[in-house]
Parts: C-alpha cells; structure tokens; sequence
C-alpha cells in the first residue's frame, strides 16, 4: 500500500484506472500538476497565496500521484524513496550531510 492511502482509496484508485485507463491518467496528472503550478505563481506574482485554493490542487496532484503509483505497480518503491528522501532531509537539517540537489 503507497504512503498514506488506505484500502478503500487503493480500490478508488483501481476502479478510475479500470475506467479511464493509464495513459489518460497520466495526462491527467500532467494537467493536475499545471493547475498547481499556475495557483502557485499566481499566489507569488500576486505576493499573497490563497490556502483554499493551494490546498485544493495539492489535493488533486496528491491523488493523482497516488493513483499513478498504483497503476504503475510501484507502490513499495515509492515508499522506499520516501522514507529515503525523509530520511535524508533530517540529516540535511541536522547538518549531517552537504545537499546539493535541495531535496
């Protein structure tokens, strides 16, 4: 199971790929991920992020990545590479370890 989803969102995430397909999933979450970038902008260029609408695309992307983990049956090496990346910020922020990649 992918980090943070339950059972009952593993059996969401198959029925929307047994309905919409991968590949259209995947363009999904290129447009998903867009609609994040452009709030964001939108928040910098205007000097004030509105949090409603931020947390909404996250919300979007954070589903669609999930999904996408699942469709492509990679739900234990996405955890890895978290717990991984976790991991490394807590040693980057206890100066442990130069980061030059900016996690």
């Amino acid at each position: 199971m992918i980090f943070g989803a339950t059972s009952a969102d593993m059996c969401l995430f198959h029925k929307a790929l047994e309905q919409w397909g991968l590949q259209t999933q995947i363009y999904k979450t290129f447009e998903e991920i867009a609609e994040l970038n452009v709030e964001l902008a939108r928040g910098l260029i205007e000097r004030s992020l509105d949090p409603d609408k931020v947390a909404d695309e996250i919300a979007d992307v954070y589903i669609m990545l999930h999904q996408l983990a699942y469709g492509l049956g990679i739900n234990e090496g996405v955890n890895e590479r978290v717990n991984y990346k976790m991991e490394r910020l807590v040693k980057i922020l206890a100066h442990e370890i130069k980061d030059d990649s900016q996690a």
